[in-house]
């Protein structure tokens, strides 16, 4: 009789937690992307949450950037965070306002910076940018490792800046 006791209690209390459990099982946007903070939020259950001046699509294909806000993509689409309308992404990956973009002229390639490093220009990705999607900016650099490295079919190599002194080459 006591453990039929205790098997009901223990039932109740699962199922008033339960229902005070959000849809998604307590998963969702949260932090800076969560509904009302700025940012786009997910869209759902489960999405992730985006940044400031962000919105989750599920088809999301490119952002422009400060460093070319001409840029055409031709990216085939998936789910992320894309800036909202009037925004671009900074060097930072942030979504600012197109104004907000700094106003000096900054290299968007090696062929207007000038390098008397060994390994000369390369076009590498940004420290915090963890997504092939980032603007990539023109650095002098001791020795470009892409040129050795072999990826894998489908696979490319990138430049990841590093806190070293030479960026560090990635299969993306």
């Amino acid at each position: 009789m006591i453990k039929t006791e205790f098997l009901a209690a223990f039932f109740v209390m699962v199922a008033a937690v339960s229902a005070q459990v959000p849809p998604g099982g307590g998963v969702g946007p949260v932090g800076p992307g969560a509904p009302g903070s700025g940012g786009g939020g997910g869209v759902g259950p489960g999405s992730p949450a985006c940044n400031g001046n962000e919105t989750f699509t599920s088809c999301q294909k490119c952002d422009a950037y400060c460093t070319n806000l001409t840029y055409t993509c031709q990216e085939e689409c998936s789910a992320g965070c894309l800036c909202n309308p009037g925004y671009v992404r900074d060097l930072q990956n942030k979504c600012i306002k197109i104004e907000d973009c700094p106003k000096t002229v900054v290299a968007t390639d090696c062929s207007t910076k000038k390098c008397t490093t060994p390994g000369g220009c390369a076009m590498v990705q940004p420290l915090n940018c963890a997504t092939p999607k980032c603007a990539k900016i023109p650095k002098c650099v001791n020795e470009n490792q892409c040129l050795y490295t072999r990826c894998p079919r489908g696979f490319q190599c990138v430049l990841q800046e590093s806190s070293g002194s030479d960026p560090v080459a990635q299969c993306v």
